[in-house]
């Protein structure tokens, strides 16, 4: 490919009345035309637009609630189960503190993202702590949990009422 770019420029170069031969005659009689350039806009100075008020705004969906899927894979066994934001959740041996999660908005591609810390918590020994990251529902290999025995998957965000939650743990 390269060799021909090379071959076609010094051809170019060699025979430049051979590119111009090659088109088609002008119809137009010969004249050169002129484009037109475009006006800038003018700016009325009197009428400012106005600021966007709060009712223009839309409200953002605060998410408290982390919907999580999590692997065992020595036993091939699924869960589905919820994190608080700001509360830890165990799953096996591993404690996982959401510590946010956002959502696409609803016109936009699906999305889901996790902000996600998980330990591991084994008898007589420290937490070790294992992912601090985001993790996101559309591509679980892209920030994912490297653990021998467990995966965790992100599904997506919701809001619980306290009172709700309270109850559920």
């Amino acid at each position: 490919m390269r060799s021909f770019l090379i071959l076609f420029a010094a051809i170019a170069l060699a025979f430049p009345t051979l590119a111009q031969d090659a088109m088609p005659p002008d119809e137009g009689g010969g004249e050169e035309v002129e484009l037109a350039t475009p006006q800038p806009k003018k700016i009325d100075k009197q009428a400012p637009t106005p600021a966007p008020t709060a009712a223009d705004e839309k409200p953002k969906q605060e998410y408290n609630t982390v919907i999580l899927q999590g692997l065992n894979k020595v036993t091939g066994s699924t869960l589905k189960f919820n994190a608080l934001v700001g509360k830890p959740a165990a799953f096996g041996t591993l404690e996982i503190i959401a510590h946010r999660c956002w959502q696409a908005a609803p016109e936009d591609r699906p999305e889901n993202a996790a902000l996600l810390e998980v330990r591991e918590l084994k008898t007589d020994e420290e937490a070790k702590s294992l992912f601090i990251g985001w993790m996101f529902s559309s591509s679980p290999g892209l920030s994912a949990l490297e653990h021998p025995v467990y995966d965790v998957t992100v599904l997506s965000c919701a809001h619980t009422p306290m009172e709700k939650a309270k109850t559920k743990q």
